[in-house]
């Protein structure tokens, strides 16, 4: 609670000034991706404020659309593993308020519990991944497929052959089942490192997307903000107003003073 509250802190602070250099024409309205996991049965009216929120305060984009200049942020929504509750307590709300959405999907997990939290006392551990024809059937229109690795796999341990076969068999998998090209994936974990990025791209992905903010955000590689339903009503506005994007400065800085004092 401690770190939550001094986050929440701090990017008040941050949100303030961006707001003053965004007055003075000294910085442009951010892009935000979110990136969620899951909505639960007792978490839809919290996720229909948030989307409310949404659609009132920014401009809703796929996360594979191309940034521009805007007048309010640009915000993404996604959700890493496909679970089976976003059919009834997530995906109907957002049709419903035509905001569209990304889903990174394991192209090896459709229809089973998440191979990767067996054995874990993890909430989600039994929570079932969406199936082939469920993600069939979802609109093109509205849902974004992407990539999420084949097994869930954390791309920063595994040697080049692989890695290379965890990004192709899940981008091949995935295209052969929906008829449509997939170009966006998710780290899983958040995790990667520089042959990720390389392997990554040189198996066909358009754009890849980190679980945190990143500093520099590039045309092919770009943060995102963690969301859930349950944050507090200021904490999820600050977010889709860019006020956490001071979290990787934070992280840099921390990792240098802990090289400096070892």
């Amino acid at each position: 609670m401690f770190d939550r509250v001094l986050k929440l802190s701090i990017a008040c602070a941050y949100f303030v000034v961006l707001r003053w250099l965004q007055w003075w024409g000294q910085a442009q309205q951010p892009w935000i991706g979110l990136c969620y996991h899951e909505v639960t049965a007792a978490q839809k009216a919290g996720f229909l404020r948030q989307l409310r929120l949404v659609k009132r305060y920014t401009e809703p984009v796929f996360l594979d659309a191309p940034r521009r200049m805007s007048q309010r942020p640009q915000v993404a929504l996604s959700f890493d593993d496909g679970f089976i509750n976003l059919l009834d307590n997530a995906l109907p709300a957002l049709q419903e308020q035509k905001i569209p959405v990304t889903l990174f999907i394991p192209s090896a997990c459709l229809g089973h519990a998440p191979p990767w939290l067996q054995g874990s006392s993890h909430e989600n551990a039994q929570a079932l991944i969406m199936t082939a024809a469920q993600l069939q059937a979802l609109s093109a229109e509205h849902i974004l497929i992407g990539a999420h690795t084949a097994h869930h796999a954390d791309l920063s341990r595994l040697p080049v052959a692989e890695l290379d076969e965890e990004l192709q068999t899940s981008k091949q998998a995935l295209e052969t089942l929906l008829q449509r090209p997939v170009n966006t994936l998710a780290f899983p974990y958040g995790r990667y490192n520089e042959q990720v990025l390389e392997r990554s791209k040189a198996a066909g992905y358009v754009r890849v997307f980190a679980a945190d903010p990143l500093a520099q955000n590039s045309d092919f590689f770009m943060g995102r903000t963690t969301a859930s339903p349950d944050d507090w009503m200021i904490e999820f506005y600050l977010k889709i107003h860019g006020a956490y994007q001071w979290l990787p400065y934070a992280i840099q800085l921390k990792s240098r003073l802990k090289r400096r004092f070892q």
